[in-house]
C-alpha cells in the first residue's frame, strides 16, 4: 500500500504540470525519455486542468514518484489509484527540489546548531543546522542554514 496526497491540477505548461491544494504547490517538470518527450508528458495533463490528481507520498522524484488521475473507492471502502510513472527532471514542493538538495548536502558536514536565522530552503525562521562544504576554504558555495523541518524532508535527521 502506498500513501498519496490529493491535489488539483492547476496548470499544464509546455513541459510541466502544476498541482495545488490549500497549503502546497507541486511543480513537476518532465524529462525526455525513450517513448515520450517532455512535451508529450505535459500534454497528457492539458485536458485535465481543474481535475483532481493523486501524488505519491513522499513527493520526491527519487522515491518511486507517480501521478494518479484514475481514482475510485472499491466495495470495501479502500481508495484505489492507478499510478502513472513519468520521467521527471525536477519535482518542486513549494518551490524546493528536495531530491537536488538531498544529493548536494549528502557529503556536507553539520557544523553548527543555532536559532533565529532563516532557513536557506523554506525561508522560515526556526532552529537550524549549518551545513558546510567539506572543502569550505576553496568552495564558493560553502555553507547553508537548514531548519529542522527541511532537514527531516531531506532525510538528514529524524
Amino acid at each position: 500500500m502506498t500513501a498519496v496526497q490529493i491535489f488539483n491540477i492547476e496548470e499544464a505548461g509546455q513541459d510541466y504540470v502544476l498541482f495545488k491544494d490549500a497549503e502546497t504547490s507541486v511543480r513537476v517538470k518532465f524529462a525526455d525519455e525513450t517513448d515520450f518527450t517532455k512535451e508529450d508528458n505535459a500534454g497528457f495533463f492539458h485536458g485535465l486542468v481543474g481535475k483532481p490528481a493523486a501524488l505519491s507520498v513522499p513527493i520526491d522524484r527519487d522515491c518511486n514518484f507517480f501521478i494518479g488521475v484514475d481514482m475510485w473507492q472499491d466495495l470495501f471502502g479502500n481508495f484505489k489509484v492507478i499510478p502513472f510513472h513519468f520521467a521527471t527532471e525536477t519535482v518542486e514542493v513549494n518551490g524546493i527540489d528536495y531530491a537536488f538538495w538531498r544529493k548536494k548536502l549528502a557529503s556536507w558536514k553539520a557544523v553548527i546548531v543555532g536559532s533565529g536565522e532563516p532557513c536557506w530552503l523554506c525561508d522560515e525562521i526556526r532552529d537550524y543546522t549549518t551545513y558546510q562544504h567539506p572543502d569550505w576554504s576553496r568552495s564558493q558555495d560553502w555553507a547553508y542554514d537548514i531548519c529542522g523541518h527541511c532537514e527531516k524532508k531531506l532525510g538528514l535527521t529524524w
